[in-house]
């Protein structure tokens, strides 16, 4: 059976039943990972941090999802290509130390939840994680776990390019300020005519204002250090 991949892009794949074939990246200890697949539910049923990653697991391959194990940093930044989440199965205490890894940025991210406890100040409500899988979840209710996190990972993504877009900009309009503050005092323009003479020599170079702006003002911090001799370079 074919369907539209909406998950991460348009292209047709294959499914299991009612399912879409996602690869899903399972971080967790080596210990965890060597007996997901050899321990039974009797054996791992009275511990409770080896019995909820172990039944999740089981419930993301009975709904079709391809599980990729990973447990050392050397496959943990092999990020395979058509892998379409990434699910931390590790204690809360322990996400932020995965989730800062830059190599994990690409991609949503998901808590295997196994405590109970739950406040306003618990450490994971400061982690970037888009969605949590549980025990017990139906199929459709799991498919719906990885598409709102699928949104909410691209929501982040776009709120952090636009704040690395004003952060830009701020910075730019500093050096700009700074630049018009030099070309007023030292050729005795106004604000209108520096900012005229920074833009002209934007466009004749092809460069950004911005990057003309912070030119002059490093020169101009330059000639203003004392030379050899204890003197002030002029302009």
């Amino acid at each position: 059976m074919m369907v539209k991949n909406e998950f991460l892009n348009s292209e047709p794949i294959e499914t299991r039943g009612d399912f879409s074939l996602y690869t899903l990246h399972w971080i967790a200890e080596p210990s965890q990972i060597k007996g997901l697949e050899t321990l039974s539910p009797e054996s791992v049923t009275a511990d409770r941090r080896k019995y909820i990653p172990f039944r999740v697991w089981h419930m993301l391959k009975d709904a079709g999802y391809i599980l990729r194990p990973l447990s050392t940093r050397d496959q943990m930044e092999e990020i395979h290509p058509s892998a379409d989440a990434v699910i931390w199965a590790v204690p809360a205490t322990r996400v932020s130390s995965f989730t800062s890894k830059p190599f994990w940025k690409s991609l949503p991210r998901l808590w295997v939840c196994d405590e109970s406890n739950v406040s306003d100040h618990h450490p994971l409500l400061e982690e970037e994680i888009d969605g949590i899988l549980h025990p017990g979840m139906k199929p459709e209710q799991i498919r719906w776990t990885l598409l709102l996190g699928e949104r909410s990972h691209h929501r982040r993504q776009q709120r952090q390019r636009e704040i690395r877009r004003l952060q830009t900009q701020l910075e730019e309009r500093k050096w700009i300020d700074q630049a018009k503050g030099i070309l007023c005092e030292v050729k005795q323009l106004s604000e209108a005519e520096a900012y005229g003479i920074l833009r002209r020599q934007a466009m004749n170079e092809r460069r950004k204002i911005g990057d003309v702006a912070f030119s002059i003002v490093h020169v101009y911090r330059m000639l203003q250090k004392p030379n050899a001799g204890g003197n002030t370079n002029h302009v």
